[in-house]
C-alpha cells in the first residue's frame, strides 16, 4: 500500500479562490505554474523549481465534487513526493461527503491505473514498429554505442521495463538531445538495462550515464532515468539478484539532487566525479575509459553525512500505527512472555481485533486489515477453536473474518525464513514465499509465534539474531506491513525475578531489543501485585499485564495495561481460554472526601506525645501511617496503595525532626497543604488551625 501523504486543510473558500489556494500551495511546494491551476481532473505535468533545466518533473490534478475542491501535487524528481490538498476541513465534512470524497479519490486513481495500462500498451507497440538503433546524433554527441536501444523516426527509443521485465513506458531523446516519457505511463521502479547481471550491477541516472560506465567496467549498468527513480529500482533490483553488489554512478549535481537520490537508494556503494557539475558521461567525453573506470571501482563507502534542508520535511509521511503503539507498518514489533500467560490468546485477540477493525481490548485499531497469524507450536485446529471462542466472547460473527483473516500451524508446514550458509545468515526460500503471499492478498500484519521457530540461525549470537531481524525487516518493508515477534523470556535463575516492562528478560541474544521497533512484555500476575489488588492467591493466574519495554521499564502496576482470562465454552462442548480487559480496584474507591480529610489531619498533627506518623510498616511500632486508613475501612493493600499514590504526588513527605520522646532526629510524615484536595481543602485548614 502507498505512504498515506500529508493533508492540507484550508478554510471554506469560494470556487475562484480554492483554485487561487491550490496554485499557491503547489508553488509552495515548488512547482512552477503558468497561471492558476485548472480543475479539470486531468494530470497536469509542469515544471519542479528544485529540479535543474527544461523539466516537467512536477504535476497537479485538481478535481471538484459537489462544490468541494480537492487535488495533490508532487515531483518525480528526486523522491520529493506528493501532498493531499482539499479545500474544505475535514472537520467542518459530513461522514457522508468524506465517503463521497474517498470514493471520488479512488475513482481518480483507478483511472489514473487505467492510462498507464493503455500507455504501457502504447510503449509495446512502439517498441514493436521501432528499428533496432545503431548510429544517432545523440550518441553520437555523447560518445556512447546504442546497447538495445531502437529508433523511432529520428528519435532513440529506450524501453523501460518493472523488475518482472514488463513493458510499462519508455522515452524519448531527439537528435537535439530533448527527453520525453511516454504520457500517462508510469516510470517508477522502471529502469533499462545494458549487459546482464553478474557480481556486480551499477545504476544511473541516465542512458549516456549508465552507458559510459558498461562499456567502461563491462559491468551490468542500468538506467533509472533520474535521481527519484534511483531508490525504487535499486529496491527492485536487490529483490531480483539480492547477491548482487549495487552501485550507484551518481551524479555530482551542484543541487546535491544526485547525491541525495543515490543515498536514499541505501546502495552498496556509491562512486561520484570529483568535479561539482559532473556526471560519468562528462568525464567519459573528457578524459576516457580509464579515468571512468577507475572512478567506477573506487567503491566510495555509502555511509556519508546528510546535509538537512528544510524543503525534505515537505515529504515526510506520518507514521503509520496499524494498533496502539505497537504495531506499525514497515517495522518489526516483538512480544516478550513467558509460556503460558496468553501470548497467543492475545495476538489472535489482536489479529481478530485488526480483521474486523474494532477496538476489543481496549486499543484504537487505526485501520481494519488483512492478518496472517502464523503459530509454529499450535495445530490449526486448536488456533480454530481460539478464534471460535474470542468471536464468542466479544460477539463477533465469525463471517466477518472471511478473506481478512489468514490461520497457519508450523505442524502443517514449516515457515523457516532464514538459516545459516557458510556461518552467514541469509534469508531462505520460503522468505521470498512469505513475501510473494502477503504482496498477493495484501496483508497488513504478520504474527509469527515464536520467532525461535522460524529460523535455524544460533539464538544466542548477536550477529545472526540481528541478520534474522534484517530478514523480516526486509520483508515488512517490501510489503509495507507491520510484522509480531513473539519470542519467549529466558529461564530465570534462582532467586531472580523478571521486571515487568524490562526487554532484558528476552531469551538469546540481546540483538532482538535493538532491532525491533517496538517491543513489549507480558507478564502473570505478581504474588505482591495481587496481595495489593486484593486478589486472592488461587486467581492469581488469571490475571496478566502488558508492558512496553522500550525506554520503559516496569511501570506502576495500576498504570499497566491489565487483562484478565475467562473460559468460553463452544457449542461442540469445548473450554477455551479468552482475554478480556481488565482494570485493577481504585483504592480511593475505600475512601471517601470525609475519612480522607480526618487522615491527613491526624497525620498532619502527628501523635499525642510529639512523634510523627511514619510511611514503612514496621513491626512493633504503632506509629504506621496506614493504620489511620485501616480504621476508616480501607483494607490494608489499599491502604499502602493509598500512601505510595499521596507520596507520589508529593500531598505527604518526609523530613527529619527532633523526636521528643527518643530524643534524637527522626523522620516522619508531613502534609504539603497547598497541594491538598481542592474538594476539602479548606476544611482541612481550618481544623489546622491552632
Amino acid at each position: 500500500m502507498v505512504a498515506i501523504p500529508e493533508i492540507i486543510i484550508r478554510p471554506q473558500p469560494s470556487g475562484l479562490e480554492a483554485v487561487r489556494d491550490f496554485t499557491d500551495a503547489a508553488s509552495a511546494f515548488g512547482l512552477r505554474l503558468s497561471g492558476m491551476a485548472v480543475a479539470d481532473d486531468q494530470i497536469h505535468r509542469v515544471p519542479d523549481g528544485e529540479a535543474r533545466g527544461k523539466n516537467t518533473s512536477g504535476w497537479y490534478v485538481l478535481s471538484e465534487l459537489d462544490g468541494i475542491l480537492y487535488g495533490s501535487f508532487g515531483s518525480w524528481k528526486a523522491g520529493r513526493g506528493q501532498q493531499v490538498w482539499c479545500s474544505r476541513d475535514s472537520y467542518s465534512l459530513t461522514v457522508s461527503e468524506k465517503q463521497s470524497l474517498r470514493a471520488a479519490r479512488e475513482r481518480q486513481a483507478a483511472e489514473i491505473e487505467a492510462r498507464r495500462v493503455e500507455a504501457a500498451a502504447q510503449a509495446e507497440q512502439d517498441i514493436a514498429a521501432a528499428d533496432v538503433a545503431v548510429s544517432h546524433p545523440y550518441l553520437v554527441a555523447k560518445q556512447v554505442g546504442a546497447h538495445g536501444v531502437l529508433l523511432d523516426g529520428d528519435k532513440l527509443l529506450i524501453p523501460i521495463v518493472d523488475g518482472s521485465g514488463q513493458v510499462i513506458s519508455h522515452q524519448t531523446i531527439g537528435p537535439d538531445g530533448e527527453k520525453r516519457f511516454l504520457a500517462g505511463g508510469r516510470k517508477k521502479g522502471g529502469f533499462f538495462m545494458l549487459g546482464r547481471p553478474s557480481g556486480v550491477i551499477y545504476v544511473a541516472e541516465g542512458y549516456s550515464t549508465a552507458a559510459s560506465v558498461y562499456e567502461a567496467t563491462g559491468q551490468c549498468a542500468v538506467c533509472a532515468f533520474d535521481a527519484g527513480n534511483l531508490a525504487p529500482v535499486v529496491e527492485g533490483l536487490r529483490a531480483a539478484w539480492p547477491r548482487a553488489e549495487i552501485v550507484v554512478a551518481a551524479d555530482n549535481d551542484e543541487s546535491g539532487a544526485g547525491l541525495d537520490g543515490a543515498r536514499r537508494a541505501k546502495p552498496d556503494y556509491i562512486v561520484m566525479p570529483d568535479e561539482v557539475g559532473d556526471d560519468w558521461n562528462d568525464v567519459w567525453c573528457r578524459e576516457g575509459r580509464e579515468a571512468v573506470l577507475r572512478g567506477a571501482q573506487a567503491r566510495l563507502v555509502r555511509v556519508m553525512a546528510s546535509g538537512f534542508r528544510a524543503a525534505d520535511m515537505q515529504s515526510v509521511p506520518p507514521r503509520r500505527w496499524l494498533y496502539g503503539k505497537h504495531l506499525i507498518r514497515g517495522y518489526v514489533s516483538a512480544t516478550v512472555s513467558p509460556g503460558g500467560v496468553g501470548k497467543t490468546t492475545l495476538e489472535l485477540t489482536e489479529a481478530i481485533a485488526l480483521a474486523t477493525g474494532r477496538d476489543l481490548l481496549g486499543e484504537p485499531v487505526r485501520e481494519r486489515v488483512r492478518v496472517w497469524h502464523y503459530n509454529l507450536e499450535d495445530p490449526r485446529d486448536e488456533l480454530l477453536r481460539r478464534a471460535w471462542a474470542i468471536c464468542e466472547q466479544f460477539g463477533i460473527d465469525p463471517s466477518e473474518l472471511e478473506g481478512w483473516l489468514y490461520l497457519d500451524s508450523g505442524r502443517d508446514c514449516k515457515m523457516i525464513v532464514a538459516e545459516p550458509v557458510d556461518g552467514v545468515v541469509t534469508p531462505t526460500v520460503a522468505a521470498e514465499q512469505v513475501i510473494e503471499q502477503m504482496q498477493r492478498l495484501d496483508i497488513g500484519l504478520l504474527q509469527v509465534d515464536p520467532l525461535v521457530k522460524a529460523h535455524y540461525a544460533e539464538e544466542n549470537d548477536n550477529k545472526q539474531i540481528d541478520a534474522v531481524l534484517d530478514v523480516f525487516a526486509d520483508v515488512a518493508k517490501r510489503c509495507d506491513a507491520a510484522i509480531d515477534l513473539v519470542h519467549h523470556t529466558r529461564k530465570p535463575p534462582s532467586g531472580f525475578v523478571a521486571v515487568a516492562g524490562d526487554i532484558n528478560t528476552a531469551r538469546g541474544a540481546g540483538a532482538l531489543a535493538g532491532a525491533v521497533r517496538s517491543a513489549r512484555t507480558i507478564t502473570p500476575m505478581s504474588d505482591k501485585e495481587a496481595e495489593g489488588f486484593g486478589i486472592l492467591p488461587a486467581r492469581r493466574s488469571w490475571y496478566v499485564r502488558v508492558d512496553d519495554a522500550k525506554g520503559n521499564m516496569s511501570a506502576p502496576s495500576s498504570d499497566a495495561t491489565w487483562f484478565e482470562r475467562h473460559s468460553v465454552e463452544l457449542a461442540q462442548g469445548d473450554w477455551v481460554g479468552v482475554l478480556a480487559p481488565w482494570s485493577p480496584p481504585d483504592p480511593f474507591d475505600e475512601l471517601g472526601a470525609v475519612s480522607g480529610r480526618k487522615v491527613l489531619t491526624d497525620i498532619e498533627r502527628g501523635l499525642p506525645d510529639g512523634q510523627r506518623y511514619i510511611l514503612q510498616n514496621k513491626r512493633g511500632t504503632a506509629r504506621w501511617a496506614g493504620d489511620l486508613l485501616i480504621d476508616e475501612g480501607v483494607s490494608e493493600a489499599s491502604a499502602k496503595s493509598i500512601l505510595r499514590t499521596w507520596i507520589s504526588s508529593g500531598l505527604l513527605f518526609e523530613e527529619t525532626y527532633r523526636n521528643p520522646e527518643r530524643r534524637r532526629d527522626e523522620v516522619g510524615l508531613f502534609v504539603d497543604l497547598s497541594k491538598m484536595p481542592t474538594s476539602f481543602s479548606g476544611a482541612f485548614q481550618e481544623e489546622m488551625q491552632p
